[in-house]
């Protein structure tokens, strides 16, 4: 049994540098919705724009150092992640491979992504344990999206013309 299984069925005592999350309050917008259908949003034309420029702004407002651009600034933060992800994902719209630009895209989710962690480093305990393995479910996503990137990744060189 894995240790999260044990612990359910008594079988050891919680360490205790295993904290809870019991937040949520920082991402105004996300407590109380359903992930599973803020996911799905993103698929939906117009939605995932907005569901987007939600997402960067909460991300920017929560900024520990509000003396930044983003943290005074968040919409406009939000405006400029937003257009940047929307124009690199346009470069899908070049001829030829130069279409593999738009798999660029990603980078502004990166940026976001990176002023979390930046956030979470300065408000988690510094001896808090973190997980360092995927789950098999996360790991067949992770395969699964690696399989269909190269698909399309090597799909103009294969293809017959």
């Amino acid at each position: 049994m894995i240790h999260a299984q044990k612990l359910a069925a008594g079988e050891e005592e919680a360490d205790e540098r295993l904290v809870a999350y019991k937040g949520g309050d920082e991402l105004i917008g996300v407590k109380g919705r359903d992930p599973i259908l803020l996911t799905l949003g993103m698929f939906v034309p117009l939605l995932n724009l907005y569901l987007a420029f939600e997402l960067f702004n909460q991300i920017a407002r929560i900024e520990p150092d509000k003396n930044t651009y983003r943290a005074q600034h968040p919409k406009i933060t939000a405006g400029f992640l937003l257009a940047a992800m929307f124009a690199l994902y346009m470069l899908g719209n070049l001829p030829s491979t130069l279409f593999l630009l738009c798999l660029s895209s990603f980078a502004p989710m990166a940026v976001a992504q990176h002023w979390l962690n930046q956030y979470w480093k300065q408000h988690e305990p510094p001896d808090s344990l973190v997980r360092q393995a995927f789950s098999s479910l996360e790991l067949c996503a992770v395969i699964f999206g690696s399989l269909l990137l190269g698909l399309i990744v090597i799909t103009p060189f294969v293809a017959p013309k």
